[in-house]
């Protein structure tokens, strides 16, 4: 059992004592790490939370919910400059949503598998406040209940050889965000409004709308039955 509240201490989980099973919120403050090592399996209870405002670095685990339908609360990510998450090989499943940023952090994920919202989040959220920049390399991003990736605020998102499938709504929803794309798959399209940054080498097979875009540069865009 992972204890809930605020760590006052460096938290490591090992494989050797998975699985672990959180039932409260946790909270990683300022100048606190957590740390989850590859092969890990760390259920978390419905509606429970795991708040970063320090550094959270997480192997190929899996992160998901106790099951029979419960989604976990999923990542919360933000508070300050030096907050950092970093996800390699990451399964972060059965969340609603799965991540959201809040204010300023740096979150870098690779060849990872995102997966499992509710029927109303998305997986991947920034909230208004969010100034911080999220990394997405070489990962699946898939059936969410709402989109895939939502982004609003001064977020800086980069996506690269990165898929996105079985979305509730539009793979992509982003406004006023700062994106750099490259090498990405879309299946349900993207609503893009006031972006600025680039997006190249884009395959879709549902529409890409966009609006008020005089800052975005586009790229080899190829719509697959549009």
């Amino acid at each position: 059992t992972v204890t809930g509240g605020e760590l006052t201490e460096w938290l490591v989980l090992e494989k050797v004592w998975s699985p672990y099973h959180l039932s409260d919120n946790l909270i990683i403050p300022h100048g606190q790490t957590m740390s989850v090592y590859d092969g890990v399996e760390l259920h978390i209870s419905e509606a429970i939370t795991i708040e970063v405002n320090g550094i959270l670095n997480i192997g190929s685990a899996t992160l998901s919910s106790v099951g029979s339908g419960a989604r976990w609360g999923g990542l919360i990510i933000g508070d300050n400059v030096e907050t950092e998450a970093l996800l390699l090989g990451t399964h972060l499943v059965e969340g609603t949503p799965l991540i959201t940023m809040d204010g300023q952090s740096k979150i870098t994920i690779s060849n990872a598998i995102i997966a499992r919202s509710s029927s109303t989040e998305p997986l991947i959220q920034t909230t208004i406040n969010s100034a911080g920049q999220i990394t997405i390399i070489n990962s699946e991003l898939s059936d969410s209940g709402a989109e895939c990736v939502s982004t609003q605020g001064a977020a800086i998102v980069t996506m690269f050889e990165t898929s996105l499938e079985s979305c509730g709504d539009v793979d992509l929803w982003m406004r006023g965000t700062q994106i750099d794309l490259t090498n990405v798959s879309l299946e349900g399209g993207a609503d893009l409004a006031f972006v600025t940054g680039t997006m190249s080498n884009i395959v879709s097979t549902g529409d890409i709308e966009v609006s008020n875009i005089d800052g975005l540069s586009i790229e080899n865009l190829d719509l697959v039955g549009t």
